[in-house]
């Protein structure tokens, strides 16, 4: 009874942890070229916002200016999405002297880096990722 009583709690456990997944699918566009590569970092509220700090990160090719990316199984829960133009091949974000990115970027939740816009938080960022299909566009700039 014991035995069938566990059985039973690990079959539900694992049926709720699956359907508490999604699958990402985040477009974006506006790269000038196809030089380097596109590069998907997706951030927890956990994860502090540096450049270094990230989650999941991903790789993908541009093609006529555009990239997609296809995450597979990715917990349902909010993310914060930053996709860059990895034009010289280092695997991350270049800056400038004033510490700002030199190298085109774009975010979720339609923020983009302004005068007035200070800097990108998870709160601004944050995209509410639903169990099942989901997608994001980001233009980067």
């Amino acid at each position: 009874m014991i035995a069938a009583v566990f059985c039973a709690a690990v079959v539900l456990a694992t049926a709720q942890q699956q359907q508490a997944m999604s699958d990402l699918v985040v477009e974006a566009d506006g790269f000038r070229d196809s030089s380097g590569q596109a590069i998907l970092q997706i951030r927890g509220s956990d994860d502090p916002f540096r450049p270094d700090r990230f989650s999941f990160q991903f790789f993908a090719p541009i093609h006529a200016g555009a990239a997609r990316f296809e995450v597979r199984v990715i917990p349902a829960r909010k993310w914060a999405l930053t996709v860059f133009h990895d034009r010289n091949g280092n695997g991350r974000l270049d800056h400038n002297l004033f510490h700002l990115p030199s190298e085109p970027l774009g975010f979720s939740g339609r923020y983009r880096i302004g005068l007035l816009s200070g800097p990108p938080t998870f709160d601004k960022l944050a995209v509410e990722l639903v169990p099942g299909p989901a997608k994001v566009v980001i233009h980067v700039h």
